[in-house]
């Protein structure tokens, strides 16, 4: 059910801002603010910032000014603490394996 959730608000967001292009950008707003209100992205750290390029001009933003720490310093900064920490030469280990239930577990 996460993961459909995930997929419905992305192709919601994708479909508002289609919305943008026929000029009706006040819908576009209240649709975007709606989709930010779910109780999913109150755990999560955003801003966003949509920009029409041909008109130079923005078309929503919200916490566009919040600093962030980009994925990929995060990648960076987590690299360099396992190469300390755990050493050039340490490899995780990931096994796979299942169990079969006998006929006289429940």
């Amino acid at each position: 059910m996460y993961f459909k959730n995930n997929i419905l608000k992305g192709v919601l967001i994708t479909l508002s801002l289609l919305v943008t292009t026929s000029g009706q950008n006040n819908r576009f707003n209240q649709e975007m603010e709606t989709l930010l209100q779910d109780s999913f992205f109150i755990s999560c750290n955003s801003g966003i910032k949509v920009y029409n390029l041909t008109k130079k001009e923005e078309v929503f933003s919200r916490d566009k000014f919040k600093l962030m720490n980009p994925a990929s310093n995060m990648k960076v900064i987590t690299t360099i603490a396992g190469l300390v920490f755990l050493g050039p030469e340490y490899t995780f280990n990931t096994g796979i394996g299942y169990r079969v239930k006998s006929q006289t577990e429940s």
